[in-house]
């Protein structure tokens, strides 16, 4: 059956090179697993906890992953609406954050290290402190709802002070930090 085909072989959702050690990249899959992959041999080489249960209900897909610039740790976006953060070398989750109303889609970390940012189906995108006291610092509902999707994507600058958000209304917003 084509429920056990994709248990079996689920698709990749998101990907992202491990920038504190380029030999490595973070694989998600549509059954929550994110796998790390070291990219000379092509081997596994870990696993991160992103299919354990929570609150007793399924994992839900992770729509995102990045890495931070410098600390061997990934943040992923989920599908239940909450944002988690993965120590890479343990695999374990080290925080939850409940982060949207809606399904997470997307997540940027600062050149610096210090902020993420995450768009989401509600049609808001939300800046958090990431090294600190990892809570929402500020929010801005900017984008119009268009087909059951919001925020598509969320994007810092990778020099300058500015992020960028994409939403299903075809609308590309370009915001600057002061």
């Amino acid at each position: 059956s084509e429920e056990e085909e994709k248990e079996k072989d689920p698709g990749a959702t998101a990907v992202e090179a491990i920038k504190s050690d380029l030999k490595k990249v973070a694989v998600a899959f549509q059954n929550a697993v994110v796998k790390v992959f070291d990219i000379e041999t092509g081997r596994e080489v870990s696993r991160l906890a992103t299919d354990a249960t929570y609150d007793g209900t399924p994992a839900t897909q992770v729509n995102r992953i990045v890495s931070h610039p410098t600390i061997s740790f990934l943040v992923t976006a989920h599908e239940d609406k909450f944002i988690r953060i993965f120590d890479i070398l343990s695999g374990q989750c080290t925080h939850t954050m409940p982060a949207h109303l809606d399904g997470v889609t997307s997540l940027s970390i600062d050149a610096a290290g210090f902020s993420l940012v995450s768009g989401s189906h509600d049609c808001s995108v939300r800046f958090w402190d990431l090294l600190g006291s990892r809570t929402c610092t500020q929010e801005i509902t900017t984008h119009r709802e268009k087909a059951k999707e919001g925020v598509l994507d969320v994007e810092f600058h990778p020099t300058l002070p500015f992020m960028a958000s994409a939403g299903a209304d075809g609308v590309v917003k370009l915001y600057a930090s002061s």
